[in-house]
C-alpha cells in the first residue's frame, strides 16, 4: 500500500504487525476504511479480493481431491465386491460337483 496512511492508522498497524495479529490488522483496516485515501481503499480491496479468490481456489481444489478419492474408493470397493462374488460363485460350483 502507499505511504499516505494517516499517522494514527500507521501507528496502530505497526502495533498489529509487531504482535503478529493479522486478523486484528485486517479488522482494524476495515473498520477505518473511511480514513483511508481512495487509492489505498482500492489497493486494499484488490488485496482482499485476491486473498478471497485464493481461498476459494484452495477450497475447491480440496473438495475436488476429496471427490476423486471417493470415486477411487468406490471403484476399489466394487472390484472387491466382484472378486467376492466370483469366489462365492466358484464355491457354489465346487459344492455342486
Amino acid at each position: 500500500m502507499n505511504d499516505s496512511l494517516p499517522p494514527d492508522i500507521s501507528e496502530q498497524l505497526i502495533k498489529f504487525a509487531e504482535s503478529g495479529d493479522e486478523a486484528g490488522a485486517r479488522n482494524f483496516l476495515l473498520d477505518n476504511l473511511d480514513k483511508l485515501s481512495p487509492e489505498t481503499r482500492d489497493e486494499l480491496a484488490m488485496i482482499l479480493f485476491d486473498e478471497a479468490l485464493d481461498a476459494k481456489f484452495k477450497r475447491d481444489s480440496a473438495a475436488r481431491e476429496i471427490k476423486e478419492q471417493g470415486v477411487q474408493m468406490i471403484h476399489e470397493l466394487e472390484q472387491q465386491r466382484n472378486e467376492l462374488d466370483d469366489r462365492l460363485k466358484l464355491g457354489e460350483i465346487k459344492k455342486s460337483i
